[in-house]
């Protein structure tokens, strides 16, 4: 059974995760975020279906005033067991409706994380998918955070 939540499986022509590409990633409102030296930066965009985003991003400036708003699970096609390229697309088909203060996203590897040994962990492994650990930001100064 493939519990994978592929924009090709969910809507085959492509059109849902489209205008969702279109919508945020393409007007900036959502950007993918990278990690480099302790800070946040935004890339520069990238082919949202065919790159991996994370493997030598090109960094072009610094993501100031975010804060971590929620971590979730998402489930990426599996080159091999030890390289991990999430596309842009993957992790737009699985965010679902989300808060229109949210900015930003970071994906990372599970195997780096806390998850490493949990049990999706392990089917993902044997299904042949990465899980990564998604963290989505919103801007600090966004109703509810404190100053």
């Amino acid at each position: 059974m493939n519990l994978l939540p592929n924009f090709n499986q969910r809507d085959p022509e492509g059109k849902e995760i489209d205008s969702l590409l279109k919508v945020y990633y393409y007007t900036d409102q959502l950007r993918p975020v990278v990690e480099h030296e302790g800070a946040l930066w935004y890339i520069a965009k990238v082919d949202p279906y065919g790159v991996g985003f994370t493997q030598e991003p090109t960094r072009i400036e610094k993501a100031t005033s975010l804060v971590p708003w929620d971590v979730i699970p998402t489930v990426h096609t599996y080159g091999s067991s030890f390289v991990f390229k999430p596309s842009i697309a993957e992790v737009f088909s699985q965010l679902g409706e989300w808060d229109d203060s949210i900015v930003a996203f970071r994906v990372e590897d599970s195997r780096k994380s806390k998850w490493s040994g949990c049990r999706i962990v392990r089917w993902c492994r044997y299904e042949c998918y990465h899980l990564a650990r998604t963290t989505l930001y919103r801007r600090a100064d966004s109703e509810g955070d404190v100053q």
